[in-house]
């Protein structure tokens, strides 16, 4: 049950765009993408700027793993790099003030 929904957003209504998580064919080219849109709400950047890596977290070792830096327009305090894994997803995320990995996986 969602006992709070600050932060959500509907495409379409005031304004809000769909963002992307992740582009289809990702490459180290500098180009920034928004991960979500809503003109003063939720105006989340992302950028690839690592492919092709090797990621080591509990849950095991992942290749073929892809590297974003997040931030956001609206909060400058907002610097997180993540690492996502083919066939597995996001396994890896550094922030300012922690870490959080992959602790297990069921290998589906």
């Amino acid at each position: 049950m969602c006992v709070r929904h600050a932060g959500a957003w509907q495409w379409g209504v005031a304004g809000a765009l769909p963002g992307i998580i992740m582009p289809a064919s990702p490459t180290v080219d500098g180009q920034p993408y928004y991960q979500e849109y809503y003109p003063g709400e939720a105006e989340d950047v992302g950028e690839v700027i690592g492919i092709g890596l090797a990621q080591v977290v509990p849950a095991g070792t992942f290749s073929d793993c892809i590297k974003t830096r997040d931030t956001s327009t609206l909060d400058a305090s907002l610097q997180e790099t993540k690492v996502y894994c083919r066939g597995v997803g996001l396994v890896h995320v550094d922030e300012p003030d922690h870490t959080v990995e992959l602790q297990r996986t069921t290998g589906l």
